[in-house]
């Protein structure tokens, strides 16, 4: 299959949703001691840099809070970061619900499916990750793990990874980047 390749989008307004790992609860911050600086924190770096570097301006807001439910991250939280245009959106959640024995998993990702349809329908991108492989360990450099086959976390824990045309990279729904792969 013969895929024509886009130029890379310039993401100008980046808002995260979700819980705990999204608000950077648990990554040090390599430089100050006692301090914490989230992946989405440094993602939006990034991609400020990106932006700026193609002359545009760039805004960012992690609306993620610890502790949070799937319910909130695709209600409230949702709306909020809805209104602030966002041209990409990442939404990391479900972690604290699936701890509670009543988890309903299907509903879970119903509830996910319902709140990428509903960024989508903006006109912004999606990037959703997995806070953690079960499986463990670097992504594999001849294919996909077997649980869970559509992506997977950094050693660190810090970058979502999708397998893509043979090769392990960066994911993103909907469109591409510089550290993303075209979906």
């Amino acid at each position: 299959m013969n895929v024509a390749q886009r130029d890379p989008r310039v993401w100008t307004r980046y808002v995260a949703v979700g819980d705990s790992f999204t608000e950077g609860m648990s990554d040090p911050d390599p430089e100050i001691p006692d301090r914490y600086v989230g992946w989405a924190d440094r993602l939006a770096v990034a991609l400020a840099r990106y932006a700026s570097d193609a002359g545009q301006q760039f805004g960012y807001a992690n609306l993620a809070v610890r502790g949070r439910l799937l319910a909130d991250i695709v209600g409230p939280q949702l709306d909020a970061a809805l209104a602030l245009e966002p041209d990409l959106v990442s939404i990391v959640g479900g972690g604290n619900d699936i701890l509670r024995p009543s988890a309903d998993v299907d509903a879970l990702a119903g509830r996910l499916e319902d709140a990428v349809v509903r960024i989508r329908a903006t006109g912004a991108d999606v990037l959703m990750a997995t806070p953690f492989d079960p499986v463990g360990g670097e992504p594999p450099a001849d294919g996909p793990r077997p649980s869970p086959p559509w992506s997977g976390a950094s050693p660190n824990g810090t970058a979502p990874w999708s397998w893509t045309s043979g090769a392990w990279s960066p994911s993103v729904t909907g469109g591409c980047g510089p550290t993303t792969a075209s979906t």
